[in-house]
């Protein structure tokens, strides 16, 4: 959908005091652009990240996110944001399902996408299939700062898992 300037501008503006801190003049501006355009996705996903972020509010958050990508499909930073929340939230049946929708985004960042695939799995234990999507985040990524963080991450579940397993290891009596 195509919006006039003066919205576009008015996002750019509550953008900018998000960015300055002033994040209830932010919040007002958001407000204020879906009164008079409720379908303006980009508004959804600022607010999104604002009830996310600083109020930590996660249902509100999680509304805006949803309605950020309904409404604006091709904007990378809802599907994002989104992803970020739902890891948070430790919601995996509905991240998979948005990571798969956002992997067909022209333009996404395709290596946090399998950072937070990664993330995902090793919250959930499986230290071998975490470790497999963060080698595709590196092999995503051209950014690296990136690569080494996903490197760390890489490192961590190494530790994990074999910390993990050297718990249970039977010992050996020592003669």
């Amino acid at each position: 959908m195509s919006y006039n300037g003066e919205i576009e501008e008015s996002q750019l503006e509550a953008e900018q005091l998000l960015e300055d801190g002033d994040i209830m003049g932010g919040k007002k501006q958001l407000e204020e652009i879906l009164v008079s355009e409720p379908g303006y996705g980009r508004a959804h996903n600022a607010l999104g990240w604002i009830y996310d972020n600083t109020f930590v509010d996660y249902a509100k958050a999680e509304y805006h996110y949803k309605l950020a990508i309904k409404f604006a499909p091709t904007f990378p930073a809802g599907y994002l944001n989104y992803c970020f929340l739902l890891n948070k939230l430790k919601k995996s049946e509905e991240l998979l399902i948005v990571v798969n929708k956002a992997l067909k985004v022209p333009g996404i960042n395709v290596s946090s996408l399998h950072n937070e695939l990664g993330l995902m799995f090793e919250y959930e234990g499986n230290y071998k299939e975490a470790i497999a999507k963060y080698k595709l985040a590196i092999a995503n990524s051209l950014n690296n700062f990136e690569i080494e963080a996903y490197r760390g991450n890489i490192k961590r579940c190494h530790g994990k898992k074999w910390g993990f397993f050297r718990l249970f290891k039977k010992k050996q009596p020592s003669f």
